[in-house]
């Protein structure tokens, strides 16, 4: 079981969710998917929609950081956030141990590796 504990692990999930649902979705059903606390997927939802707002008033996209987000997904979720990322048109940086969960995304994203005192293209 993969327990969830940072705001950021559940704006992730809730991302999942949007990105899975057919239909527009409100936050007890967000909630309800998600089995999160309502409260929590309202405050998250509307720090997302906050972020969508300040890059359509400013045309500035919003920056994104994400650090092993895509540890414990199962290739399905993966792709959903994946795409939902993407639906943002924000910056987004993910960070992980492993590069084999970013293959998916490879074509759409530049990947770095990073080491002491150096950050370099992937090969």
């Amino acid at each position: 079981m993969l327990r969830v504990s940072k705001l950021t692990d559940y704006a992730t999930v809730i991302m999942t969710v949007l990105a899975d649902a057919a239909d527009v979705l409100s936050a007890q059903d967000v909630a309800a998917r998600a089995r999160l606390e309502l409260p929590t997927v309202s405050k998250l939802l509307k720090q997302l929609a906050h972020a969508g707002l300040v890059a359509e008033m400013t045309q500035h996209a919003p920056l994104l950081l994400l650090d092993e987000v895509v540890a414990h997904l199962d290739p399905g979720r993966r792709a959903a956030l994946y795409d939902a990322l993407t639906a943002l048109d924000a910056q987004v940086w993910m960070t992980g141990a492993d590069p084999a969960p970013f293959a998916a995304v490879a074509s759409r994203a530049q990947i770095f590796d990073v080491s002491p005192g150096r950050v370099a293209p992937a090969q």
